[in-house]
Parts: structure tokens; C-alpha cells; sequence
């Protein structure tokens, strides 16, 4: 079993076959203490199938998110008890071979389209900056800002930075409809992707199989080693893009903007402090949650 999979199934909402795949690790697994965690677990992806007919979109996504949430907690359990990845687990916590001699150049794009609603887009930026110049190895951070992404202006930025941290913020689309607040854009179509601007400044789809043929040609010319999609339904393009790059954060749902920010913010001060990606990663979900948003389960590392 291969919980980075599992994982990715997660993202590309496949949490029907993530039960089929433990259901066979349990038949030859005994462990009772982990087994009586997934047979909760279980029973209630059980009771959400049996009634979902009788339930709304909205409070059926609400408790398929809560689901994987469980379920990526668990995961992080088998994968610490087993030591499936040691790797991960001997890791220090610090960022000296993440930075290197060479340092990080970390590209913060974002798009944020006259038809769509306002994103504090400027506001997470600023703190990060900040973050990153408070920072005891501040001259190891080359922060590069772009604004209104175009089809365009991606190429054009990904080409002249080659960054190690790629950065995208604003609108992605999902299930669900666009609240003032949150990331997802109106009446959203069933499949999900991000949103960039056209050339006159409205919203246009960026589909998922650009997006793969994007990391692909970035990934032979740029040591690309972590993305963060910080827009709402972006844990599907995380998981596709993830052949090309090791670390890839999105959202498994709808995001709200004051969440988006507290991640990002979480994680950057923990990057800037010497953690590594998983650790930042785990710090920026923190800050979600000390925050009090509880939006933390939204965000996933694949």
C-alpha cells in the first residue's frame, strides 16, 4: 500500500477507492487499535452513501470534506507507525539542503479577474514579504511577485524566475457557489481548475491538462521543489501535476480568504525559520486552526 496514492486519490476525489484499498490492507494487516479507527472512519462514509439522497450538495460536500479529513489523518498515522516513508521521517526540521548556497527564488503569481469577487491577494503577499525579510537567512529568499496572470504573463514569469517555490493565488472552481469570502468562483461547472485573466481582464479557465503540459516543460528547466495552489478545488491539479514536482499543496474544497492567508503566512514563517516543506506545511494548517477558522482539514500536502 502506498499511502502518497492514497493521498492522491483523496485529491482527485476518489475517496471511494481509498476505503477500497485499506479494506484490503486490513485483511492482512492486524492491527486492532488502527483497524477500529478505519471501521469508524468507515461507518461513516456508510451513512453518508445510504443518505445522501436525502441531503443537500452543500451539507453532502460539507461531510465528504470532514471524511477525507479523517481519513488524511489516519493515513499520517499508518505512515508514522509503519515508517512507510523514512525518508520523511528521518528528516531534520531545518531548510539548510532545501536553501542551499544558492538560496530560494519563490514566485507569488496571482489573478484575481474584474468578474469575480475581491481577494486579499495584495494583503497575503505584503505578510509574506515581510515574513520572508524577518527572516535570520533573509538574503537566502528571492521573492518575485506577479500580478493579473495572463496565459502570457505565466510563461513569461515561469521562464525569466525559474523559481523553486511556485506560488499561485486567487479563484479556482469546484462544487459549490462563490461566497464574498471564499476563494471558488459563481456557479462553478462540475470539473475543477484555477482562474487567470484574459486579456482584458476577465476570468478564464486555466484547464488541468494545461496545467500538466505547463509543469512538465517547468520541471526540465527549473528545480521546481515545491507548488502551492492557495485557490479553492485545487487538490486535483496538485495531484496531476505531482509526477513533476515532490511537494504540491492545494485545497480539497472551498477555501475562504482569510484561511488562504493564515496558511500561507503559517507556512512561509516556518520556511523562513529553518523548518522544512512538510513541517512548514503542518505549520501553515496550524495557523488555519489557531486562527479559529477550522478550514485546516482543506488543505493537503501530495
Amino acid at each position: 500500500m502506498n499511502i502518497d496514492n492514497l493521498k492522491n486519490f483523496i485529491a482527485q476525489a476518489r475517496t471511494e477507492q481509498v476505503f477500497k484499498e485499506l479494506n484490503k490492507y486490513f485483511e492482512t494487516k492486524a492491527d486492532d487499535s488502527l483497524l477500529n479507527k478505519f471501521k469508524l472512519i468507515h461507518l461513516q462514509w456508510s451513512d453518508l452513501k445510504i443518505n445522501e439522497m436525502f441531503i443537500s450538495q452543500q451539507e453532502r460536500t460539507q461531510s465528504v470534506s470532514k471524511i477525507n479529513y479523517l481519513l488524511l489523518q489516519f493515513l499520517d498515522e499508518i505512515k508514522s507507525t509503519l515508517e512507510i516513508d523514512n525518508t520523511s521521517s528521518n528528516t531534520t526540521n531545518n531548510s539548510d539542503e532545501l536553501l542551499g548556497n544558492e538560496g530560494l527564488r519563490i514566485l507569488f503569481l496571482s489573478a484575481n479577474p474584474a468578474d469575480t469577487s475581491k481577494l486579499q491577494l495584495d494583503t497575503e503577499f505584503v505578510e509574506i514579504q515581510k515574513i520572508l525579510q524577518e527572516s535570520p537567512e533573509h538574503d537566502k529568499f528571492d521573492l518575485k511577485l506577479d500580478t493579473n496572470i495572463t496565459p502570457n504573463k505565466l510563461h513569461q514569469a515561469i521562464q525569466k524566475y525559474r523559481p523553486n517555490i511556485f506560488h499561485f493565488s486567487g479563484h479556482g472552481f469546484g462544487t459549490g457557489e462563490m461566497k464574498e469570502t471564499n476563494r471558488s468562483v459563481e456557479k462553478p461547472p462540475l470539473l475543477s481548475g484555477l482562474i487567470i485573466e484574459d486579456e482584458k481582464g476577465n476570468r478564464k479557465a486555466l484547464s488541468q491538462a494545461a496545467l500538466d503540459g505547463l509543469f512538465e516543460l517547468v520541471a526540465a528547466e527549473a528545480n521546481v521543489q515545491v507548488v502551492i495552489l492557495n485557490a479553492c478545488y485545487s487538490a486535483e491539479q496538485a495531484s496531476t501535476i505531482k509526477k513533476y514536482v515532490k511537494n504540491v499543496i492545494g485545497m480539497i474544497d472551498s477555501i475562504g480568504d482569510k484561511s488562504a492567508i493564515a496558511f500561507a503566512t503559517g507556512f512561509y514563517r516556518a520556511l523562513a525559520n529553518g523548518k522544512n516543506i512538510e513541517m512548514s506545511y503542518k505549520y501553515g494548517k496550524n495557523a488555519i486552526a489557531l486562527a479559529g477558522f477550522n478550514e485546516e482539514h482543506k488543505v493537503i500536502l501530495v
